[in-house]
C-alpha cells in the first residue's frame, strides 16, 4: 500500500488549489502529528498560504453572479432527472418501475452531484452521462427519460464553457506569480507524500490505512478529470 502520484503540473490554477484544499482537509482530520508529518506540514501550509494569496482574484471571478446561474441551472435539471426516475419507481406500469430501479441505481452511486465544488461537478456530471448512455441508454428509452439526460448536458457545457472563459481571462494576471508558487509548494507537498511512504514502510499500514485510501480515492477522481480534458483535446486536434 502507497498513496499514489498525483500528476500536480497537469492541473489547472483552480483544480490545483481545490485539490490541495481537498489534502489539507485530510490531513487535519487525520491529525499530522498522528501522520507523523507535523514539521513538514507546517511548512507546506505556510506555503500553501501564498497559493490561496495568489488564486483568490480567479476564485472572485469564477463564483459570479453569473457563473452562479449557470450552476443553478444545471443543478436544477440534475434534481429533475432524479425526482422523475424516483418518481417512475412507482409507476403503474411495471417494465418502466424496473426500469426505474436500475437507473437508480447510478444516481445511488453518485450521489447528489449537484453539492459538489464546481469543477469536480463538471467532471462528474460528464461520467454521469457518459455511463447512462453506454449503460442505461434502453432504461433512459423506456421511461422516457432522454430528453433530461441532453438538456443536463447541454447546461453542463454551458456552464464549462463560461468557467473556461473566466479562467482564461483571469488566469492570466497571476499566471507568472502561480507558476512560482506552485513550484515550491509542488516540493513542499512530495516531500510529504515521501515521508508518508516511506513512514508505511517502516511503521506497518494499519496506522495509515484508512487516511491513503481516502487520499487514493482524490487522487483518482482527480486523474479521471485530467484524463477527460486530454480525450476532448486530442477529439478536437483530430476533427
Amino acid at each position: 500500500m502507497k498513496i499514489e502520484k498525483t500528476h500536480l503540473e497537469h492541473f489547472k490554477n483552480e483544480e490545483y488549489f481545490q485539490y490541495l484544499s481537498e489534502f489539507n482537509y485530510l490531513v487535519n482530520q487525520y491529525n499530522p502529528t498522528t501522520l507523523g508529518i507535523e514539521k513538514e506540514f507546517g511548512l507546506y501550509m505556510m506555503q500553501f498560504g501564498f497559493v490561496n494569496e495568489a488564486i483568490e482574484p480567479i476564485r472572485k471571478s469564477l463564483h459570479s453572479d453569473e457563473l452562479s446561474q449557470k450552476d443553478k441551472e444545471r443543478d436544477q435539471v440534475f434534481r429533475g432527472l432524479s425526482d422523475s426516475v424516483k418518481a417512475a419507481l412507482n409507476h403503474f406500469n411495471m417494465e418502466i418501475q424496473d426500469a426505474a430501479e436500475k437507473l437508480w441505481l447510478i444516481f445511488k452511486h453518485y450521489g447528489n452531484l449537484a453539492t459538489l465544488p464546481y469543477n469536480e461537478e463538471t467532471a462528474s456530471v460528464v461520467n454521469f452521462i457518459s455511463e447512462l448512455r453506454t449503460s442505461y441508454s434502453l432504461e433512459l428509452n423506456t421511461t422516457g427519460l432522454t430528453s433530461w439526460v441532453d438538456t443536463l448536458e447541454q447546461k453542463n457545457n454551458a456552464f464549462d464553457v463560461l468557467m473556461k472563459e473566466r479562467f482564461s481571462s483571469d488566469a492570466q494576471k497571476t499566471n507568472l506569480k502561480m507558476r512560482d508558487i506552485r513550484t515550491q509548494t509542488d516540493i513542499k507537498y512530495r516531500l510529504i507524500i515521501e515521508k508518508l511512504n516511506a513512514l508505511i514502510i517502516v511503521n506497518g499500514e494499519a496506522q495509515y490505512l484508512e487516511f491513503v485510501k481516502e487520499l487514493n480515492e482524490r487522487i483518482e477522481k482527480y486523474d479521471k478529470i485530467m484524463s477527460i480534458r486530454k480525450g476532448k483535446k486530442q477529439k478536437v486536434e483530430v476533427d
